[in-house]
């Protein structure tokens, strides 16, 4: 088989072959094959409504690192305000406060910097100097799969077989993204004391073009933040491989207990999946710092060249990207075996009919291993640094089905059916729990039937929800107290001083796995109705129709998800919410520097609704025969 895709010739071309072949004799069939398949990658660009970070906004929601570069200080005289470059903050009367000018200063755009010191041509940071970073990502990731399969199946007898099949796959796939935004300063929020409290900027920094010192550290600190793009090292490019081999086998038979039929099966599996990321395109932080620090500690380090980050673009060289531009590679390793055993047959026959049973037992073991760059776990990758991480949990299940005849013919029409099933699991993390189902079907009539059912469910959470490492990513986040809204005594009790701005809108927030975390619990509840009207049966234009509609209403309790990060920012705000409150902090500017967004037990989600379905199956015809099918909800 070979299929070819396009998506109206704007890339994301895909490729597919599949190839199989096999054999079956008396006693033994066999199969095997082989399957390759080929995604090609779709630019945000293509498209109009992906070109912008928030579509219809502009700039508005664009990042404060370009490559022009954003820096926001205090300059050494609090008094010098560079012709209005740097203005003095106002107290709660609209007095100009001295001491106290601050810069928010950039080049213009595609400008690099002119002249000999300070001012230069700087400008004040507006909007419209923002990074329009969502043109360089991708809506469509490029993907490459191959795998290869076989399976065979051998009768020991007319009532006992046994079978085996085993696969290996590998995928190759990558991510593309804008050039990584470098966050300097007291107020960058990146989770990396190399960026936000070690840096130091000397006056006699070959690139430093202000004349006095540009500090984090201690109570002098003027630094507040630096936002820097640099498009010379180009994109953010994430490459995977993924190898994945999996295999299983199994015995099954039949066997007669009283003249009723019985079946049996024990089966066994295991699966890996190793996986290998390599990052280019991402700095070294520490490296940065040092190649902004002081020039004769740089000048003794091997390799070490001076940063030009205050240049604009294209003034970062290639000797300097070297330096500051690692490769990184993490690596990951996911374990699944398990064993099952089942049995089904019929107890004894009922009233209505056969009463069957169906029931079983299962074993899983899962395990997580993640090994990050050695960069990584020292802390200098530019994000949050993460170390080696290692879990693992197993469960032991145990279930009995019952199918029940409850009526056949006479005042209850055609039939009436009960099911009942139930599940015990025991959890190695978290001790044992059940769940049960129940369900009624009745067909009153040829053309009707009718079915209800009620069940609970039961999720453990995943080896990732569990054990994850940290993780950045940077949300676009509206803080509340933004501008004016900074007075309101509610934005005074979080911390935020007189004439707040928000420096940046993209705000790091950081999650993780989070080992506390307990089962997701459910409960459903369906009822609903198949019509098949026998009028329409093989009439002209018709050789079947079946309308049905279903009510449901579905509950989740402790549902596993990382809050909102906006909704927590502003839950804070306004109703002063301890939990929400506690997942952020505030620096002394009022900006926001750490937000952690941990995996939590959220509370409880409801869910209801009506779903209509109509499938309308056409009379067989010369050609074929055509089926349409209408679904809504």
């Amino acid at each position: 088989e070979v299929q070819y895709g396009d998506y109206n010739l704007k890339g994301g071309g895909t490729t597919g072959v599949d190839f199989s072949f096999g054999k079956s004799g008396d006693r033994a069939q066999w199969v095997v094959g082989a399957s390759y398949f080929k995604q090609k990658e779709i630019s945000s660009a293509e498209y109009k409504w992906a070109r912008e970070p928030v579509p219809g906004t502009g700039l508005a929601n664009g990042s404060s690192a370009t490559p022009g570069g954003r820096s926001v200080f205090a300059p050494a005289d609090g008094n010098n305000t560079y012709g209005g470059l740097c203005p003095l903050a106002k107290d709660d009367s609209g007095n100009p406060i001295p001491g106290s000018a601050t810069c928010n200063i950039t080049l213009p755009n595609g400008a690099n910097y002119a002249g000999t010191g300070f001012p230069g041509n700087f400008i004040p940071f507006t909007t419209a100097n923002r990074f329009n970073f969502a043109p360089y990502n991708l809506l469509l990731t490029p993907n490459e799969r191959k795998s290869v399969f076989g399976q065979v199946r051998f009768d020991f007898s007319p009532s006992a077989s046994g079978w085996f099949r085993g696969l290996y796959s590998e995928r190759k796939s990558a991510n593309e993204a804008a050039p990584e935004p470098i966050f300097l300063g007291t107020d960058a929020g990146v989770y990396n004391d190399w960026a936000e409290t070690k840096l130091v900027i000397p006056a006699n920094q070959r690139y430093n073009p202000f004349g006095f010192d540009l500090t984090t550290i201690g109570p002098d600190a003027n630094l507040f933040l630096i936002g820097r793009r640099p498009v010379e090292g180009g994109p953010r490019r994430y490459e995977q491989d993924v190898k994945t081999w999996y295999a299983a086998g199994g015995l099954e038979g039949s066997f007669e207990v009283n003249s009723r039929p019985w079946s049996w099966d024990i089966n066994a599996m295991s699966s890996q999946s190793k996986a290998t990321q390599t990052n280019t395109g991402s700095y070294n932080i520490k490296h940065i710092n040092q190649a902004l620090g002081d020039p004769a500690a740089c000048a003794a380090i091997a390799g070490c060249v001076p940063l030009n980050i205050f240049g604009g673009p294209g003034t970062i060289t290639a000797d300097m990207l070297a330096w500051i531009s690692p490769v990184v590679r993490d690596r990951s390793k996911n374990t699944l075996s398990q064993a099952s055993a089942n049995i089904t047959g019929e107890l004894a026959d009922l009233w209505a009919g056969p009463l069957s049973f169906a029931a079983g037992a299962e074993w899983r073991r899962y395990k997580g291993e993640y090994y990050p760059d050695p960069i990584t776990v020292a802390g200098e990758y530019n994000g949050v640094p993460s170390g080696i991480t290692i879990g693992s949990y197993s469960v032991k299940e145990a279930y009995a089905e019952f199918d029940v005849p409850l009526a056949r013919g006479g005042f209850w029409g055609k039939s009436v059916d009960l099911s009942v099933a139930g599940r015990y699991s025991d959890y190695s993390t978290f001790g044992g729990t059940g769940t049960g189902k129940i369900g009624l079907r009745w067909q009153p009539a040829d053309e009707l039937l009718l079915r209800m059912s009620w069940a609970q469910g039961f999720r453990a959470p995943s080896i990732g929800e569990l054990y994850g490492t940290l993780s950045r990513f940077d949300a676009t986040l509206v803080d509340p107290c933004n501008n004016a809204a900074s007075t309101t005594p509610k934005c005074v009790a979080d911390g935020v001083p007189p004439g707040y701005e928000q420096v940046n809108p993209q705000i790091s927030v950081v999650t993780s796995g989070n080992r506390d975390l307990q089962p997701e619990k459910s409960r459903s509840f369906m009822a609903g109705a198949v019509w098949s009207p026998g009028w329409a049966e093989g009439s002209s234009w018709a050789s079947k129709l079946d309308l049905g509609v279903t009510f449901y209403r579905h509950t989740i309790d402790g549902a596993i998800q990382a809050p909102d990060a906006q909704a927590i920012m502003n839950r804070c705000i306004d109703s002063r919410d301890a939990v929400a409150c506690a997942s952020y902090t505030r620096n002394d500017r009022g900006q926001i520097v750490r937000f952690e967004d941990i995996l939590a037990n959220l509370g409880t989600i409801n869910t209801s609704g009506w779903d209509f379905t109509a499938h309308w199956l056409l009379p067989e015809t010369g050609w074929g025969q055509l089926g349409l099918d209408w679904k809504a909800t």
